[in-house]
């Protein structure tokens, strides 16, 4: 990951952003391959936020944009450009948050060959699978992910947000991989042989539930990541079925 990229991830100081809660607190980070339907990104937008009404914005932290303040009125006139900079292939990273509820927040980047949603919310269901899977079946009419990442964003696992399509370096608590992703690891029947639960989903795609999120990691995390190919600081590195 190159210097801007690693810039973009991170949002700027500012005494407008609430600290984190002490409130159990779930990372979900999304990975999609770049779709150049600014219609189609408006409609995945939209559809983040019915699955959590809450991560409605009030600021706006335009992270890539050297011309803007630390932090914004949020204006709904603004989901339109946002979708087109997802379309776009140029790199841009804008951050949504509440001004007075820290437990949610929306951070949209275009990177070079993927579009990343980095979401932080207050899980709404006894299951932290279950929030996942609803999120991914929200998004399939709009632009389906093609990696979702679930974890405790108060531990050692929020390094997730660093990852993606081009280098998942471990497996998080929860992953989500869409029917592509499974076929170019091998398949459903070898997922089966990790040592976790592996549940084959009706879209192709499969959700590994390597542990809940607010567990700490086990022994057996390490032939998790050997089933996925990922050992000796080897990450996994997907292609498009088309390249």
């Amino acid at each position: 990951m190159d210097p801007e990229e690693r810039a973009q991830r991170r949002p700027r100081n500012t005494d407008r952003r609430p600290a984190m809660s002490s409130e159990q607190i779930l990372g979900i980070e999304l990975r999609f391959w770049p779709e150049p339907d600014a219609g189609r990104w408006f409609a995945a937008l939209k559809s983040v936020l019915r699955w959590e009404p809450r991560l409605r914005p009030a600021l706006v932290d335009r992270l890539s944009d050297l011309d803007a303040a630390a932090a914004e009125p949020w204006s709904d006139a603004l989901w339109p450009e946002l979708a087109d900079r997802c379309a776009d292939e140029r790199r841009s990273a804008w951050m949504l948050f509440s001004d007075d509820d820290d437990r949610f927040a929306l951070t949209v980047r275009r990177l070079e060959d993927e579009v990343e949603f980095s979401i932080t919310a207050a899980p709404t269901r006894p299951d932290p699978a279950d929030d996942v899977l609803a999120l991914v079946e929200e998004l399939a009419a709009s632009v389906p992910p093609a990696l979702a990442m679930a974890f405790d964003r108060k531990s050692d696992d929020a390094k997730f947000i660093l990852d993606g399509l081009r280098s998942l370096t471990d497996v998080p608590p929860l992953l989500y991989m869409d029917a592509g992703a499974v076929d170019s690891v091998g398949g459903i029947e070898h997922l089966t042989t990790a040592a976790c639960e592996v549940r084959a989903l009706a879209d192709g795609g499969a959700l590994f539930i390597r542990r809940s999120p607010w567990e700490a990691p086990s022994v057996e995390d390490d032939a998790t990541a050997r089933c996925l190919g990922i050992e000796n600081g080897r990450p996994l590195v997907l292609l498009r079925s088309d390249q």
